[in-house]
């Protein structure tokens, strides 16, 4: 049987239709036509009976959908020019691919397999159309699918097309409905609401922007799109390492950084990355089924290495902050383990952003540039500029020149005048005192080495090793004391000859 509506009531809910009379354009249009709040809306129709929606009705649409689902990822006027080129806004365009051999359907022409596809595998499951295909004929139905689709379609060439960039308008052109705040409260759970009051920063930042408790708002851009401030994604990252991933290596500032990098700390994300860490919903999902196979020979079992702190459903669940930041941190500990074996920062940094078959350490990559960028916004800024002095010369082909140490002043703390010395006092490294490197390394070893300040062992940790045998060796001159990095380090450490 056709299917056919004649009133707006007849394909949205309530409260869809409440948010529709909300928006003052929309509003305006049907009291001009004569339509009436409480009453049922007429849906338009074309010279030849066919319903269709107007421009105004469809930028209305498409911004409350990009408001739910894809606030900062997806642009309402993008859609309603998709919409426009694939069906002309009209409800009921049914159209037969012969080289796909699907049918598409409603306002974005969306096949109902790719729908129940996006459902299934991608975690797009804010409408249940498994049973009820016919739920796509629903404008707002129709629009979600559609733009998760485009969405999915813009991640295979991990950017989106210009029309994007030439569709959007500034903000004071944008619908009554995008002006909508969002708030902490409606995506956390009250555990962490509670932990993130109890932290300091945290605290004293929501106290002096005016937050009171079960009402606190995200911070928000010029185009209303909820973002965390520096302060909250540390925060968020400190709570999660602490309550579930202590013992995996991971920094809070490293955390942070990715954040920055991937979502520029939008709540929903950006483009086609998903939530605050860029985590989609299969790799959230695979996380939490996660098993590894461990050979004990000559018994063969398995261990159950799933990540379930926070349970993803949808991909709606990815945008509460927590556990984005959790399933990111997740898959970060994953990534150090990659292929069986320790692997280095570099790496994983640049395999949590670009996919670890892409990763190349034979060259410096703009990803781990941004990274390093994004992590001296998280640092004191002279202990991050030190920091990447080292780095420089620890990864530079060629190591021929490093910066001069005074030992006796290393220990304490990085002074106000220490970063511009270690700036002048340059020499020629084959003439350096060799005790002067692993104490600089010592001093910057959270950013440096992720795991530098856990007792070293194993072949992986070689680096952390030999700066422990140089810090044991010179114990006695009083140029450093290793307990103060290893509080569980053996009393002698035998150093290889």
């Amino acid at each position: 049987m056709a299917i056919s509506f004649k009133y707006w009531d007849d394909c949205l809910d309530p409260e869809d239709m409440r948010l529709m009379w909300q928006d003052p354009v929309v509003s305006k249009e049907w009291a001009d036509a004569g339509e009436e709040q409480g009453q049922k809306v007429h849906l338009s129709r074309d010279p030849d009976g066919e319903a269709y929606l107007t421009q105004t009705e469809m930028m209305a649409v498409a911004a409350i959908t990009i408001h739910r689902h894809f606030k900062s990822q997806l642009d309402p006027y993008m859609i309603g020019a998709l919409s426009e080129i694939a069906s002309g806004r009209k409800l009921f365009v049914d159209t037969y691919d012969r080289k796909t051999k699907e049918t598409k359907v409603g306002i974005m022409q969306v096949a109902p397999e790719v729908a129940q596809w996006l459902g299934r595998e991608l975690g797009y499951k804010s409408y249940d159309i498994e049973d009820n295909t016919n739920l796509l004929y629903w404008p707002l139905v129709n629009v979600y699918f559609g733009a998760a689709y485009a969405k999915w379609l813009f991640s295979c060439n991990d950017k989106q097309p210009e029309i994007c960039n030439e569709l959007t308008s500034g903000p004071e052109s944008l619908s009554g409905t995008e002006a909508q705040l969002i708030y902490w409260d409606s995506k956390v759970s009250e555990a962490d609401m509670d932990a993130m009051w109890k932290h300091p920063d945290v605290s004293k930042e929501w106290t002096k922007s005016g937050e009171r408790r079960g009402n606190v708002r995200f911070s928000h851009d010029a185009k209303k799109r909820p973002y965390l401030s520096r302060v909250e994604v540390k925060a968020v990252a400190e709570i999660i390492i602490s309550r579930h991933l202590g013992t995996r290596g991971s920094k809070p500032e490293a955390l942070a950084a990715l954040a920055e990098v991937c979502s520029m700390r939008f709540v929903h994300g950006v483009s086609t990355r998903t939530g605050l860490m860029g985590i989609d919903y299969p790799t959230a999902e695979w996380l939490s089924r996660q098993v590894v196979e461990l050979q004990c020979c000559p018994i063969q079992f398995h261990k159950d290495c799933g990540y379930r702190a926070y349970t993803v459903i949808s991909v709606d669940d990815l945008y509460n902050p927590f556990a984005s930041m959790y399933f990111g941190a997740s898959y970060l500990a994953w990534l150090s383990r990659y292929e069986g074996r320790e692997q280095s920062y570099e790496f994983i940094v640049q395999a949590y952003l670009g996919g670890p078959e892409n990763v190349s350490l034979q060259e410096t990559g703009p990803l781990w540039n941004q990274f390093l960028e994004a992590l001296a916004l998280y640092h004191d800024p002279k202990n991050f500029h030190l920091c990447q002095t080292i780095y420089s010369v620890l990864h530079s082909k060629v190591v021929h020149r490093t910066v001069y140490y005074v030992p006796t002043s290393a220990a304490r703390k990085l002074d106000g005048d220490l970063g511009n010395e270690l700036e002048t006092r340059a020499v020629n490294f084959l003439s350096l005192d060799i005790r002067v490197l692993p104490r600089i390394i010592y001093e910057c070893s959270p950013m440096l080495l992720p795991n530098f300040r856990s007792t070293p062992k194993g072949s992986a940790s070689t680096s952390n090793a030999l700066c422990m045998n140089y810090m044991m060796r010179y114990r006695a001159t009083g140029a450093v004391n290793p307990d103060i990095f290893w509080p569980f380090a053996p009393c002698s450490w035998n150093a290889p000859t």
